[in-house]
């Protein structure tokens, strides 16, 4: 992932010392293995240097798993979940992650059975499972039972990810941050609107190194982007923009843009030279923005605006406009 999906896993690192505790780091080839490394330095460390409880401290084990593999940090960070939800941690003995490994292998089964029900082709995961099962009614002592429970759980990913309904091959991901006025009002609002980095497609998704590609990387000035809208036939994409090089915060707003999904073209459909910013009879209360766009059947399009220039009659003397439905053609136009 390129630097925006660092951006995600850093966000998320400073909450893994649970479950990615105080192990020291030895960088192997994969994830995987830079894990079971760790685990057999800090196993060693603590026979000969234990540390007493109270200096332990939040560990950077997760940072630097997730700085050494940012092309496998989705599946870090799904690991990590994992981890969570079972109440375990990388540092625990081996013996404890036993009795929730084998708990995981009728569940493995019931998903197999689930997604095969719904026309999956599931034989290949159905040996996988066989030969895990053997593996764990084989286990003995010096078994590593974080590793089978990481094979178990990887498994199980795949399987779900098999299911007919996730039979498509890119996501399409608006990142950017919430408003600075959480309010069912207030953030449709330009003046409250944060810059995101904008529209882009995950690739490669169901894989251990997803991609994400920003469609129109260089392409917009700095700003908010909010609800992108597929058209029907998933090649086109409506959203709403707020533009930042506007200085003064209170004169933000948003409008309506489209693009091709493959960033081949971009155009604005409202509050351009065409639009001519038409309220209803003429009064100028407050600032105009269109916001939340969706494409009609017709291949009209259907958004909400303050052009009706009310208020909403609960926020006193507080600048929050009311957004009433309006609707325009494919270009923008007759509003």
């Amino acid at each position: 992932m390129k630097p925006t999906g660092l951006f995600i896993i850093m966000m998320l690192a400073g909450t893994v010392s649970t479950v990615m505790a105080d192990l020291p780091y030895v960088q192997k080839d994969g994830w995987r293995e830079t894990i079971t490394a760790s685990i057999q330095a800090g196993e060693q460390s603590k026979k000969s240097e234990p540390k007493p409880a109270q200096e332990r401290s939040a560990s950077t084990f997760g940072k630097k798993l997730y700085a050494g593999f940012p092309e496998s940090g989705p599946i870090i960070m799904a690991a990590r979940d994992w981890l969570r939800q079972d109440k375990l941690s990388l540092e625990m003995p081996s013996g404890a992650f036993a009795e929730t490994t084998r708990k995981h292998i009728p569940w493995t089964a019931k998903t197999i059975e689930y997604v095969k029900k719904a026309g999956a082709d599931t034989a290949e995961y159905e040996a996988e499972l066989k030969a895990l099962a053997v593996k764990i009614d084989a286990a003995g002592p010096a078994t590593d039972w974080r590793e089978l429970y990481l094979d178990l759980r990887l498994l199980r990913r795949r399987i779900i990810f098999a299911h007919p309904a996730l039979n498509f091959d890119q996501i399409l991901i608006n990142i950017n941050p919430p408003t600075t006025y959480s309010h069912n009002g207030d953030q449709f609002l330009g003046r409250h609107s944060r810059a995101g980095k904008g529209l882009a497609l995950l690739s490669n998704w169901k894989g251990e190194a997803a991609r994400l590609e920003f469609i129109l990387k260089g392409k917009m000035p700095t700003g908010a982007y909010r609800v992108p809208d597929l058209n029907y036939d998933a090649d086109r994409v409506l959203f709403a923009f707020c533009n930042h090089s506007e200085p003064k915060k209170s004169l933000r707003r948003y409008f309506i843009y489209e693009a091709a999904l493959d960033g081949s073209w971009l155009k604005q459909r409202t509050g351009t030279t065409r639009d001519l910013l038409k309220t209803w009879d003429d009064r100028e209360t407050v600032l105009i923005e269109d916001n939340d766009p969706c494409y009609l059947p017709d291949d009209g399009i259907i958004f909400l605006s303050t052009r009706s220039q009310s208020f909403g009659r609960c926020h006193g003397s507080r600048y929050n406009p009311a957004w009433v439905l309006h609707r325009c053609n494919a270009e923008g136009e007759a509003i």
